[in-house]
């Protein structure tokens, strides 16, 4: 009788350990399951005709998908597979928000599953493994990226690049380089903030020199992406601040812009730069390491489920930020949103002032201001002339409509409609039957 070969080490515990994992991490972002749509998901799904037709998905492939981050800020995303993952969402799962949200879900536990057999490939005992791997998925950040479908890219650019890396450690320079490249670039294609992970293959490299050189391409890659959008209050500050701030596992939401996706690819890349410590670690330095590794995860967990509870409706993610938010520039705009979406427009006049302090240049408070201006009796040439800044302000008029409704009800004056018309050329919109807020 011929016995079967011996099994590699680690590999009899692999198809036992990796459902223990995804099932940990899906049933973590179950929360995300009970979210509606965000104001900047209708914007993007239900909002945008372009999502209806075959040749619609053209235009957005095209153009990009543009999302608001916040009220009048209106970015212009040319990644193509982020609209396509727009367009195939709404073919598939139309506006029902337990379903778009359930791929969101579905996308971070194919995530953990890669991550855990990337890190058993390095020969980690299987309980280390899986601690690295929930550390990705259980990372507050990482429910940033459930919570709103404009997340799902990212997963997928996170998804790629590990797969990736399962695979250059045979590769030689010039191949290494190249798959760094290419997959900065393939991330950047999935959401222009995402590129960074393309680090992920280019550290698994085997060679100190193959390292070097593949994650100058993979940088270089990442830049490229980044210098493609068009983001109007973006400075290289802005983006490592919003980086750091969303790496820290905090319990809050992390400022608009470049913070989820960046967030969680820090943590990624953080996760394979150390993952040859371990390994070189004596059997009394791991046990101590998986002691601490345990508590970690766990703290990340609890920060990652109050953090991901803010996503459950528009109002409840600015009433995070208005609370908590690190930007104070951030939290002034998310205040006077909640204020505006309460129908309380005295309460909101102290943050208009002060986001128009503080972003003097962006327009984003003239909409706020015209209407305090309407009802202290303004000349309407100067509500005009604040409509129309704040109105420059959206690219997109769908946004630009959502913004309105949100001032109008607020709002309830004559005088205020038919400055609008004149600043805009469109009538002041109307909420529709079961239109939120």
């Amino acid at each position: 009788m011929t016995l079967p070969p011996p099994l590699a080490p680690g590999a009899a515990h692999r198809w036992t350990s990796w459902p223990a994992v995804a099932a940990t991490t899906a049933l973590a972002h179950a929360l995300a399951l009970r979210g509606q749509l965000l104001d900047a998901d209708r914007l993007a799904l239900v909002r945008n005709p372009a999502t209806r037709t075959f040749a619609g998905l053209g235009v957005l492939l095209a153009d990009g998908t543009p999302a608001l981050r916040g009220a009048g800020i209106a970015t212009h995303d040319p990644a193509p597979i982020a609209a396509l993952s727009t367009w195939l969402g709404w073919q598939w799962f139309r506006a029902e928000p337990m379903a778009q949200h359930a791929l969101g879900v579905a996308l971070m536990a194919a995530v953990a599953v890669q991550i855990l057999r990337l890190v058993e490939e390095a020969s980690w005992p299987r309980p280390a493994a899986a601690l690295l791997a929930l550390s990705v998925t259980l990372h507050p950040a990482a429910w940033d990226l459930t919570g709103a479908l404009g997340g799902r890219p990212v997963l997928l650019a996170v998804l790629v690049a590990v797969a990736v890396a399962r695979r250059v450690r045979t590769a030689g320079l010039a191949a290494t380089t190249a798959l760094a490249l290419v997959t900065a670039l393939l991330a950047s294609a999935c959401a222009g903030s995402a590129g960074l992970v393309g680090l992920v293959p280019a550290l698994r490299s085997p060679t100190r020199r193959a390292r070097v050189a593949a994650s100058i391409a993979a940088l270089a890659g990442a830049s490229l992406g980044a210098l493609r959008f068009n983001l109007p209050d973006a400075s290289a500050a802005a983006i490592a601040r919003d980086a750091v701030l969303a790496w820290l596992p905090t319990p809050w939401s992390t400022p608009p812009m470049f913070g989820p996706s960046l967030g969680l690819a820090v943590h990624v890349v953080a996760v394979v730069a150390c993952m040859p410590l371990l390994a070189r670690s004596g059997p009394r330095t791991s046990i101590r390491a998986g002691l601490a590794a345990s508590f970690v995860v766990v703290l990340l967990a609890v920060l990652g489920a109050i953090r991901g509870a803010a996503w459950r409706t528009e109002d409840a993610r600015l009433e995070a930020l208005a609370s908590h938010g690190a930007d104070a520039t951030e939290t002034a705009a998310a205040s006077m949103r909640l204020a505006l979406r309460r129908h309380r427009l005295v309460d909101a006049a102290p943050w208009c002032a002060e986001l128009a302090r503080r972003s003097p240049d962006s327009g984003r408070a003239d909409g706020c201001l015209a209407a305090l201006a309407v009802t202290a009796g303004a000349p309407s040439t100067a509500v005009r002339a604040g409509l129309q800044r704040w109105a420059a302000s959206y690219d997109d008029r769908r946004a630009l409509r959502a913004g309105a409704l949100e001032l109008s009800g607020a709002v309830p004056d004559a005088r205020f409609a038919e400055a609008f018309r004149e600043a805009t050329g469109y009538a002041l919109p109307h909420r529709r039957p079961g239109e939120s807020p």
